[in-house]
């Protein structure tokens, strides 16, 4: 899954969550009578020329998208003064193209770092 979580001054505001790309890709897959199971990549153009580069291009486009005006659409109901930090994190951060284009921070192991320092505040 993809999850959106809007925090300000230190209170969780709301959030949003959406399937994740590779969720997508098994139900596309599995659910349909001849699409093949294909992984994330950004190797495609549009228009695509064949089914596989349609399943790619389709995905990092259609991702882009969504995470795009997802993100538009939080910032425009908090109605924050200024636009805020953007932070993307987790599993495959790394090989998403575009959030250099939407996001400030990214950061794929943010959480399980956070997760530490809860520990070792605990620890005591």
């Amino acid at each position: 899954a993809i999850t959106f979580c809007s925090i300000c001054n230190r209170m969780y505001k709301g959030g949003c969550i959406i399937p994740g790309i590779h969720t997508a890709f098994d139900s596309l897959s599995k659910l349909t009578a001849q699409l093949p199971k294909v992984g994330f990549s950004h190797s495609s153009k549009l228009p695509a020329k064949n089914t596989i580069q349609a399943l790619e291009a389709g995905a990092f486009y259609g991702y882009r998208g969504m995470i795009r005006e997802i993100l538009e659409e939080i910032e425009k109901n908090l109605s924050w003064s200024q636009r805020p930090l953007r932070i993307a994190t987790g599993g495959i951060v790394d090989k998403l193209a575009f959030n250099e284009d939407l996001f400030d921070v990214l950061d794929r192991e943010l959480t399980l770092r956070g997760l530490w320092h809860l520990h070792l505040l605990n620890e005591n």
